[in-house]
């Protein structure tokens, strides 16, 4: 091989090279500026699902209080029920 041949074959591997560092690079910013909106968009969803939670309440942590309220409203069924059947018979 003579030095013209070897210099160009150097040139193209140089430039090969050049390429796959740059490509490299580029690669690896779009992974960093990807994993920097993914962030940002994790802290957003974060703070809706903590405002979710700040302002409603788990059906877990409701019940009791949805079963006292029913168990009042039978309660008071049977009393209006009483009544109006008392003045049925006292009005009749």
């Amino acid at each position: 091989m003579s030095l013209p041949e070897i210099l160009q074959l150097l040139s193209v591997l140089f430039a090969a090279a050049a390429l796959t560092g740059a490509v490299a690079k580029w690669i690896l910013m779009r992974i960093a500026a990807e994993a920097k909106a993914s962030e940002q968009r994790d802290k957003e969803l974060h703070a809706r699902v903590d405002r979710f939670n700040d302002t409603h309440m788990r059906r877990d942590d409701i019940m009791p209080h949805i079963t006292r309220i029913e168990d009042g409203m039978g309660d008071l069924n049977r009393r209006f029920d009483q009544f109006i059947l008392r003045e049925k018979r006292d009005g009749s």
